[in-house]
């Protein structure tokens, strides 16, 4: 499980627990109200579950020219071994991807055109 489905999870908890102390007079509306957001809670996990934001993919596509065509295995390279230039803006952005996504997504990914 990512970080980004464990935060996600745990505001789905808070959110249940909140709205649960609110003291709605119809339990059902309140139930409603709980699985729409459960439901939009897991829209949203299955839409961002396999792609970079939008800060991350600036950070892929800046990596990407600077490191010129072997920009992949060198991205693996620092992901595996934890050497990132940290004087570098992008590695925070380069180290959520490989959090989030797994070195196995940067074996399929390709940027989008004019992604160098």
């Amino acid at each position: 499980m990512t970080h980004r489905q464990n935060a996600v999870d745990l505001l789905t908890h808070y959110l249940r627990k909140a709205v649960g102390t609110w003291g709605h007079d119809n339990d059902l509306e309140v139930q409603e109200l709980v699985d729409s957001l459960i439901e939009a809670t897991k829209e949203a996990r299955q839409v961002m579950k396999d792609q970079p934001t939008q800060e991350q993919l600036k950070a892929l596509r800046e990596f990407a020219s600077r490191n010129g065509r072997n920009w992949k295995s060198a991205l693996n390279a620092k992901w595996m071994n934890g050497a990132y230039d940290w004087d570098v803006d992008d590695s925070a952005s380069l180290q959520q991807i490989r959090n989030n996504l797994g070195p196995s997504w940067l074996i399929t990914y390709k940027l989008p055109k004019g992604g160098r």
